[in-house]
């Protein structure tokens, strides 16, 4: 008897999965065999199950043959055989089942896969709209994430430990290419806005040198302008290196400004001659200079200026010790396409808005970064209490 009819029932994509099991790549379907007058089929058919991208089915992704075994009722109950269930297989949300039965055609129209209970709770992950996971989460592979605020938002907490790192966000690269990057960020100002940052960082401290908006172990590489309110360098302290730290602050100037230095002694005519290194004159333009006796009184004078990278230094006795210092301004293509804009006016989104507003005995809402860190404080407002809520449900209080 030829089967002219099947009365199809969906069953669960078993994507369940224990601590210590991997999902399985195996979908359970259930299915009742009648024919044509509708009663039940009892007993071994032949049944081939297609999935296709299209509902007309042109293009045939999956196949597998199953015998099954029906009821009293013409029910049987089986599971496809996973082979080719990679992740990408289900990346699409158009996915059609098809099915033949023995020697009759395949049935149509096709079936759409849809989404099946608990699985649905996938769509915190693809295509979200909002959700909570408890757990570790691997992924291999690329992930990508278009968002026109927040395109992924990482917490990581420790509590009651002092001895834990905590990763909000860790990025590593290990490749064999000639550029890694373990986190990449990148602003694009649009409608003139210019308070934009490709990664932003702050730290939240009353504490200044505790905490850091960004910590960075290792060579440092910045190309372009660096800005800051204040710079240093620190190192462990000299006198006490294992109980304090030592800093400087840097020497500022309104000009791309380089400073040499060094001792020399006149010989027994009272001159000396002072060699720089052969890179200096192609550097640096605008020289001037400085000089101290020391050891004794005695007149000294730059006898010749700076030419062919050398400068002789004249006294009026002979071997005279002279301490020199020399400036010059910076000429290399890169300082004169980019010349030092000393006072510069703030963009018309920044007027009345302060780099350091404390100082000035203003509020936080007067910095320029106050709407960037209002929001952040709304998104975190909005993660912990969808956090809150995900752990009401999960331990059963409403």
């Amino acid at each position: 008897m030829k089967l002219r009819t099947l009365l199809l029932v969906l069953a669960a994509l078993a994507l369940t999965t224990t601590v210590s099991a991997a999902v399985p790549d195996l979908m359970s379907y259930q299915g009742c065999l009648t024919n044509a007058a509708g009663q039940p089929l009892v007993g071994n058919y032949a049944v081939r199950f297609v999935m296709y991208m299209d509902a007309a089915g042109t293009f045939p992704i999956y196949w597998d043959s199953q015998m099954v075994s029906t009821d009293p009722h013409g029910c049987f109950s089986t599971q496809l055989r996973g082979v080719n269930f990679a992740f990408t297989f289900w990346t699409d949300t158009v996915r059609y089942l098809g099915i033949r039965v023995g020697d009759d055609p395949e049935l149509r129209p096709l079936t759409r896969l849809a989404t099946v209970p608990y699985s649905i709770r996938t769509a915190t992950i693809d295509q979200a709209t909002g959700g909570h996971i408890d757990g570790l989460v691997g992924i291999s592979g690329s992930v990508y994430v278009y968002s026109q605020n927040v395109g992924v938002a990482l917490e990581s907490q420790s509590v009651g430990s002092h001895s834990a790192q905590n990763y909000g966000f860790l990025g590593r690269a290990n490749g064999s290419t000639d550029v890694n990057i373990g986190v990449y960020g990148e602003a694009h100002a649009a409608n003139g806005y210019t308070n934009s940052s490709g990664i932003y960082g702050r730290a939240k401290t009353d504490i200044p040198g505790t905490i850091w908006a960004g910590y960075f172990d290792g060579w440092t590489n910045v190309v372009g302008t660096f800005y800051a309110s204040a710079k240093f360098f620190r190192i462990d302290d000299p006198v006490d290196p294992a109980n304090a730290t030592f800093q400087h602050t840097c020497v500022e100037s309104d000009e791309y400004k380089n400073v040499y230095d060094g001792v020399v002694t006149t010989d027994g005519t009272g001159t000396a001659v002072v060699s720089l290194p052969g890179w200096f004159e192609a550097l640096n333009k605008d020289f001037r200079y400085q000089l101290t006796v020391i050891g004794q009184f005695a007149q000294v004078v730059v006898l010749n200026e700076i030419s062919s990278n050398q400068f002789t230094i004249a006294s009026d006795k002979p071997n005279v010790k002279v301490s020199w210092q020399v400036t010059g301004v910076r000429k290399d293509p890169y300082a004169l396409a980019h010349p030092v804009e000393v006072e510069t006016p703030k963009p018309a989104a920044m007027h009345g808005k302060y780099l350091n507003p404390a100082e000035y005995g203003l509020d936080e809402t007067h910095s320029v970064d106050y709407a960037t860190r209002k929001y952040i404080a709304e998104q975190e407002k909005i993660t912990a209490d969808q956090t809150q809520s995900a752990g009401a449900v999960s331990s059963g209080t409403n």
